[in-house]
């Protein structure tokens, strides 16, 4: 590619705005007692957000000459929440979290494999993004995905 470009490969994009996995985890435990959710999937759960801060913050440090300060770090870089969880994990914290609670009429989470989920796409089970590359040529870092979905959750 000719020019100055940041690429952020990113994983588990979530918004509280549009679907996503947190919502219809919020959306299921109010409309079902039982939730089978995968356990084998793995990966960073990445606040779009977050992302979009991170990206402002960037720009913003690029100043009058951003175009010349791009051109020196252009390229491809991981940037997701920091740490991984298996789509379980994940949403257990996203009920334990949520701020409506009491309308949760779900009694139990279980756990269930891909394969028990067929999809015309295939997806990894093991996504976890390492973001170092962007950590150290930035000296940023996305907060643990935890954080940060407590603080969308608020």
């Amino acid at each position: 590619m000719d020019g100055p470009y940041l690429i952020f490969r990113t994983a588990w994009v979530y918004s509280l705005r549009r679907d996503s996995f947190v919502t219809k985890v919020l959306r299921w435990a109010r409309e079902n007692e039982t939730l089978r959710i995968v356990d084998d999937q793995i990966s960073n759960p990445t606040w779009a957000r977050m992302l979009a801060e991170i990206t402002a913050l960037l720009i913003a440090r690029g100043g009058d000459n951003f175009l010349s300060w791009l051109a020196d770090r252009k390229g491809l870089y991981h940037l997701a929440g920091s740490g991984y969880a298996s789509r379980l994990e994940w949403a257990k914290v996203i009920l334990d979290l949520d701020p409506k609670r009491c309308e949760q009429t779900l009694r139990e989470i279980r756990p269930a494999s891909t394969s028990e989920f067929p999809t015309p796409t295939r997806r990894p089970l093991f996504s976890v993004l390492d973001c170092a590359h962007f950590q150290t040529t930035f000296g940023l870092q996305l907060p643990n995905w935890k954080y940060s979905l407590q603080l969308a959750l608020v």
